[in-house]
């Protein structure tokens, strides 16, 4: 008889338990949280901004609703930016839509799993967080990427850029110390092409389209340390390579490169216009190219095997890019 009773009080209490969620999930105040979520968002992308005068951002996100209790969805998401230099391009993002969800389950042996998806119209972003009481692990999954979406590396860069982009990133941070992280980053992009042959550098020269074709990307992780393995292209024009490392911080924006890298500028891309020759050198001509007086950095910076080769370092947003001489250079054989 004490048993039945005190099956039937269990049963009143998850009933009371279930119609709270249900009822929570139903009235929660989604128009408030949305007006919110959107002001964090605009003052979190100022924020990261390296530039000295910041755009205006603005975001405006379309419907919000529940998402498998635990969780919420966004849809017709637009980040748009205003730029307050007249020779900054403005770029648009549209995020068909985006789910955050608490997996309830893990809970019950003391860790939390938070899912994220973002939903672009050309890839996808998933997100997998799992933290317990004495580490996190940290997974990325990048599908298909569209790189000239919205136009945010073009104004990143100030030239187009296309391209698709696809990897994943696994990383566990022990003792939840980002200097102990631990995992492995890869990357792969395809047909990746700079420029259009109309947007012009500084306002002042339109090159041709410069085909960087493939390129991969492998790093690994240990005790917060990010060295870099891999990242060489494969296409016909530019030749790039880069090796080094990234001392992860947190926030991760305070994190510190240390990275060289060296690109070349081949005869088949030279030959494409004359002010491609006339800027990086005609094949087999004595003529100084006018890239290499731009900058005495730039001369410092060329080897004899036409590689420009550079170091660069320092935190993020106070990157510091300096010529490798050719005396003193050292690794990217």
């Amino acid at each position: 008889m004490k048993f039945k009773k005190a099956v039937v009080g269990y049963a009143y209490v998850f009933f009371y338990l279930f119609c709270l969620l249900i009822f929570s999930v139903l009235i929660f105040p989604y128009a408030r949280l949305k007006q919110k979520l959107e002001l964090l968002l605009q003052n979190k992308i100022v924020d990261a901004s390296s530039s000295p005068s910041p755009p205006d951002v603005h975001v405006e996100i379309g419907n919000m609703r529940s998402y498998w209790l635990s969780g919420w969805r966004w849809e017709d998401i637009n980040i748009r930016s205003t730029p307050l230099d007249s020779k900054e391009e403005p770029w648009e993002i549209t995020i068909a839509k985006a789910t955050l969800r608490l997996s309830l389950f893990p809970l019950l042996w003391g860790q939390r799993k938070i899912d994220a998806v973002v939903h672009i119209a050309v890839g996808s972003i998933e997100t997998e967080w799992i933290t317990a009481s004495n580490w996190q692990r940290v997974v990325v999954e990048v599908s298909e990427f569209e790189l000239s979406h919205g136009g945010f590396l073009k104004s990143l860069l100030g030239l187009p850029i296309e391209g698709k982009i696809a990897g994943r990133v696994d990383l566990k941070i022990p003792q939840n110390d980002v200097k102990k992280a631990e995992g492995e980053i890869a990357f792969e992009a395809s047909e990746i092409i700079v420029g259009d042959g109309r947007a012009k550098i500084k306002d002042t020269l339109a090159l041709p389209p410069i085909k960087l074709g493939s390129f991969k990307l492998n790093a690994e992780t240990k005790e917060g340390v990010v060295k870099l393995l891999k990242l060489n292209t494969s296409g016909n024009d530019v030749d790039l390579q880069a090796e080094g490392r990234l001392y992860l911080q947190d926030p991760f924006l305070k994190s510190t490169l240390d990275l060289q890298v060296r690109f070349r500028v081949n005869d088949i891309y030279k030959k494409k216009s004359e002010i491609a020759q006339s800027l990086f050198g005609a094949p087999n001509s004595s003529i100084p190219a006018l890239f290499d007086l731009v900058d005495p950095k730039v001369k410092q910076a060329k080897r004899a095997d036409g590689f420009y080769s550079w170091h660069v370092r320092g935190p993020f947003k106070q990157v510091d890019v300096q010529p490798i001489r050719a005396s003193s250079a050292s690794g990217l054989r």
